[in-house]
């Protein structure tokens, strides 16, 4: 949480994050500076992608099964990052008709239909630039 903070502290006033959040852009900057660089990448190292960051004709039925795919391995070498209009929470697990979640919300799971790509659709956005799959390497 330390060096989290730190680089943050370096790049932007931290008051920003606790008023306003942490964007797509934030999130892409700090996952480089700390998880692909350094000291995290050289004790634990992990691939970080986003499969849907450039990706045209979405949709969230496509994207949710694609989550659960990724997610499918039961070896808990794998989570997702997302972001929805609330926060950032950390997806463990996806069945036929949740998402699990280790989150700090103490949110543990949501209906699937919970989810869309679409603006006011239902209760939770997705965007696809802030859904980032993350990998431990072993």
């Amino acid at each position: 949480m330390r060096a989290l903070l730190k680089e943050y502290g370096y790049q932007w006033m931290l008051d920003e994050w606790l008023t306003h959040g942490i964007d797509e852009d934030r999130m892409d900057c700090l996952i480089e500076t700390i998880l692909r660089r350094g000291y995290y990448h050289k004790h634990f190292p992990i691939q970080v992608s986003q499969p849907f960051k450039e990706a045209r004709r979405l949709t969230t039925k496509h994207v949710l099964n694609d989550m659960a795919d990724y997610l499918a391995p039961s070896d808990f070498s794998r989570i997702i990052l997302i972001s929805d209009q609330y926060h950032w929470s950390v997806v463990t697990r996806i069945d036929s008709q949740y998402l699990h979640f280790f989150d700090s919300n103490g949110r543990k799971r949501s209906h699937r239909t919970s989810y869309s790509l679409r603006a006011d659709a239902s209760r939770y956005q997705l965007y696809p630039g802030a859904i980032y799959f993350v990998e431990r390497e072993f």
